[in-house]
């Protein structure tokens, strides 16, 4: 999944603009009952519009969510700003198209810790604001606050880049509810790990492999559902990068 604004989001519209949609609560998961796992179905195919079934749990899924984006981006000093625009269109109907704009307040700490062997070479807090500008459901705002330490480490000939992500998702209004359909604040928390190595390097630019694991704590009902009925979720990723 990951949880993110585009998922939450859409959970709140289903709920939303579901007529007569039930606010809970919810059966969690599959669990071998067959009244319970039927009634689980339901409330998947209610709030998420496909045609699921346990021999098809993903059934009319294929193509959920398309997503557009533009921006700017705005530096001063050690202090950058990230001014983005989105628009997300679901082909299949089930939910509405909307569009936001984000803000995301970010800051380079380098220059102010101290050098040693242990000491992160950066911490990179930062503050991110969206809000929703159209849409058929209101005016959503989600703010996320994040901290990422970051150390380079010699590997032979070669720097090794670490961090460590930490990060909360919270609702100012609506981005994330509970069973009963209301506001959720704390929507997820999530930690993990982020390793970069520079693999060549020439006039035409520079290669990276990148690989990455982090754990995710679901807190907003809506996005427990979405998970099978599971908290917990790791997401983990590797792939090679190429910047000039």
């Amino acid at each position: 999944m990951p949880p993110n604004e585009s998922t939450s989001a859409s959970q709140g519209r289903i709920i939303q603009e579901t007529p007569g949609a039930p606010r809970g609560p919810f059966p969690r998961h599959y669990t071998g009952d067959p009244s319970h796992d039927a009634a689980y179905l339901d409330q998947l195919n209610e709030f998420f519009g496909g045609e699921v079934s346990t021999s098809s749990p993903n059934a009319g899924w294929s193509w959920y969510e398309a997503e557009l984006y533009g921006g700017a981006l705005f530096g001063l000093g050690p202090a950058t700003f990230d001014l983005k625009y989105s628009a997300r269109l679901y082909p299949g109907g089930d939910v509405a198209s909307y569009q936001e704009i984000s803000g995301k307040l970010s800051l380079e700490t380098a220059q102010w810790l101290a050098k040693s062997a242990i000491t992160p070479q950066s911490l990179r807090p930062y503050a991110e604001l969206s809000y929703q500008v159209a849409g058929s459901d209101g005016h959503d705002m989600y703010l996320e606050l994040g901290l990422e330490p970051t150390w380079l480490v010699p590997v032979g000939d070669k720097l090794l880049g670490i961090s460590t992500p930490v990060l909360a998702g919270l609702s100012l209004s609506d981005y994330y509810l509970d069973q009963y359909g209301r506001n959720e604040t704390l929507g997820y928390l999530s930690a993990g790990v982020k390793l970069s190595l520079r693999l060549s390097s020439s006039p035409a630019g520079d290669v990276y492999l990148n690989a990455s694991v982090n754990y995710l704590r679901l807190e907003s009902d809506l996005l427990v559902l979405a998970n099978d009925g599971r908290q917990d979720a790791v997401v983990g990723t590797l792939g090679v990068s190429y910047s000039r």
